[in-house]
């Protein structure tokens, strides 16, 4: 579903922090993100990558499908 909040995770998602399969926050990871620092399938920022991988790092495999360094 919709997650709205500084803390997102869902289908759709909104906040500072946004994961999901469209994903619209300042740091956001999802097939369609769009923000400031981004992982999505188009695109591969270096400040998302680590910053995901600090709070998150067991879940690189699945947030970069080895397209992150």
């Amino acid at each position: 579903g919709l997650a709205i909040g500084g803390i997102a995770v869902g289908g759709g998602a909104v906040g500072g922090v946004a994961i999901g399969g469209g994903a619209f926050g300042y740091y956001a990871v999802g097939g369609g993100a769009f923000g400031e620092h981004v992982i999505s399938g188009m695109k591969q920022d270096t400040e998302a990558i680590r910053f995901f991988n600090d709070w998150l790092p067991g879940f690189q495999p699945l947030l970069c499908r080895n397209r992150c360094g």
